[in-house]
């Protein structure tokens, strides 16, 4: 039956993978615990410290290199009296083992312990071993996280999937995956500092690291990423996307910012007695983007009179500002003129004679009802 082999895989793995343990770490190692099922096993091993890269690639390369030799396993059944002297008590370290005859699985020169699973008759039988994970569960005690056989193979399959879809997404090959995210995320989070001060660097912009990685891809970006392996595709997206989003916000933002642009809201503006009120609506630009561009406009004229409202997929934000003139000879007071604003459409707000923010916490307001009513305020002063 496939799910027998399958299961026998798994349980000579568990002690293939604990001599490969030991030969690697050191002669501490001892089975503590294991689980066998169909998709996966794990492995329990008494170790002091997480287990680094580097060791568990080398457990893997032993493991498998147990497999080629090939060796027949030595499945007997001794009275334990006479097993317990000839192997000593190690045999136990998979767990107590009832019965005066004790089943004794040998895999000559390599590993020796009394149990009762269903095993294989020769190494070779194994497939390939994949160490997937490796985390410390306690103190003193390490979990080996690995597949045999079939399920080492259904697992490079839907491994494969998930790089087929990196390289899709990256626009790179197998090798150079791993780089091409490390570079994702920092110019990410560039991009979205950027957002926030307004400074952007040209370099943040393109995706170009050639840098090449010959090790497990998948294992290595769950690390980098923090996340599950299944999770993978999602965040790389989810972050690719975000990085685009980014920059066409910049984009639109140096567009906004440009002197054309500052230059355009100025002749448009009304006129509200000797002063130019530009009152303007955007969509998904932050605090500090209104805020710059109010800065701006007001370098450029010191006749105007700022009202900016932003809505996202949160409320409606609003920020105002007096221009030097306004500030000392009319009579308006922004701080009043926002609060009064936002407060009738149940948000919160305030501010001082020549600066005015607030918010308005509902994302289904209708902004121009919003907008038709500043006007009329405005107009009242």
């Amino acid at each position: 039956d496939h799910w027998r082999k399958q299961l026998a895989q798994h349980h000579t793995a568990t002690h293939i993978v604990n001599a490969a343990a030991r030969e690697v770490l050191g002669s501490h190692i001892n089975q503590a615990g294991a689980k066998k099922t169909i998709k996966k096993s794990h492995l329990d091993v008494t170790h002091y410290e997480q287990i680094s890269k580097e060791n568990l690639m080398e457990i893997e390369q032993k493991a498998n290199e147990i497999v080629k030799k090939a060796l027949d396993l030595h499945l007997d059944f001794i009275p334990r009296s006479e097993a317990e002297k000839q192997y000593g008590v190690t045999i136990y370290q998979g767990g107590a083992v009832p019965g005066k005859n004790i089943r004794i699985v040998e895999i000559p020169g390599i590993e020796v312990e009394a149990c009762g699973g269903t095993h294989l008759n020769n190494t070779s039988e194994a497939g390939e071993i994949k160490i997937t994970k490796s985390q410390k569960i306690q103190d003193g005690i390490v979990r080996l996280s690995f597949t045999a056989g079939e399920a080492t193979q259904k697992l490079k399959e839907k491994n494969q999937k998930i790089i087929n879809q990196l390289k899709s997404i990256l626009g790179v090959e197998s090798d150079k995956i791993v780089g091409r995210v490390e570079e994702l995320v920092e110019k990410w989070k560039s991009v979205n500092k950027a957002l926030k001060t307004g400074k952007t660097n040209e370099k943040d912009l393109k995706l170009v690291s050639k840098k090449t990685f010959k090790g497990d891809i998948i294992t290595e970006l769950s690390s980098t990423l923090n996340i599950k392996k299944d999770q993978l595709i999602s965040k790389v997206q989810k972050i690719y996307s975000e990085w685009n989003e980014g920059k066409e916000k910049l984009d639109e933002m140096q567009n906004l910012l440009s002197d054309q642009s500052i230059e355009k809201l100025i002749n448009e503006a009304q006129k509200l007695n000797n002063y130019n009120l530009i009152i303007r609506a955007f969509e998904n630009l932050n605090q500090d983007d209104l805020k710059n561009l109010s800065i701006k406009v007001l370098k450029q004229d010191s006749n105007a009179i700022t009202i900016f409202l932003n809505k996202n997929d949160k409320g409606v934000m609003m920020l105002g500002m007096l221009g030097e003139n306004p500030s000392k000879s009319s009579e308006l007071n922004m701080g009043e003129i926002i609060q009064d604003c936002v407060v009738n459409f149940g948000g919160k707000g305030g501010g001082r004679l020549d600066y005015g923010q607030g918010f308005i916490p509902k994302n289904d307001l209708n902004i121009d009802i919003v907008l038709d009513y500043i006007q009329t305020q405005i107009s009242k002063t």
